[in-house]
């Protein structure tokens, strides 16, 4: 048994957590951009202020009049051939690439993980037992596992804690875990 759980065996809670986790791909980031506006995934790719300023050129090239206009500024600037003026493209932090697929199958697994860890605990199994399990069954080290779980938390935590309309959407954040909601 490896631990997965078909959409039609989840919750409806776990779906909406779900459901919410793939809007995610919607918030890009720029290298993620400049991927889907060149059709690559998984391949390797160059990512510079040359790359960036020719995908701005083909977006511009296809954009009207004032779109085209602000976006080839942006793209002489980062290629230094404004005249007053340069940006610099500087990555935060360099890393391995991780796909959205890749990204969300590990979100998947750290939920899975958590909400397994809360039925054995509702069950009355131990944290260090029901932790055991989940390792087990997901060829995992315990540790990955607790390290999953705290970050699965976070996420929930994170998504409490974000300024909603009306508050009907933190309910897709409840931590299933006795006692571990309350928290404020």
């Amino acid at each position: 048994m490896t631990g997965h759980k078909s959409y039609a065996e989840l919750s409806e809670e776990e779906r909406h957590a779900l459901e919410d986790g793939l809007l995610r791909r919607h918030r890009v980031n720029l290298e993620r951009v400049q991927r889907i506006h060149q059709d690559i995934d998984t391949e390797p790719m160059e990512f510079s202020a040359d790359s960036i300023a020719k995908m701005l050129d083909e977006i511009a090239d296809q954009s009207d009049c004032n779109v085209a206009f602000t976006l080839q500024a942006v793209s002489r600037a980062l290629r230094g051939q404004d005249d007053h003026h340069v940006l610099i493209l500087k990555q935060k932090k360099r890393g391995k690439f991780v796909s959205p697929t890749e990204h969300d199958n590990h979100h998947c697994r750290i939920m899975s993980w958590l909400h397994t860890l809360a039925m054995h605990e509702q069950d009355g199994v131990k944290t260090e037992a029901a932790v055991a399990l989940i390792a087990e069954n997901w060829g995992v080290s315990r540790a990955s596992v607790f390290a999953g779980i705290k970050e699965a938390e976070d996420y929930l935590e994170s998504g409490r804690t974000l300024d909603w309309p009306s508050g009907e959407q933190t309910s897709a954040f409840t931590n299933p875990r006795p006692n571990k909601s309350d928290k404020t």
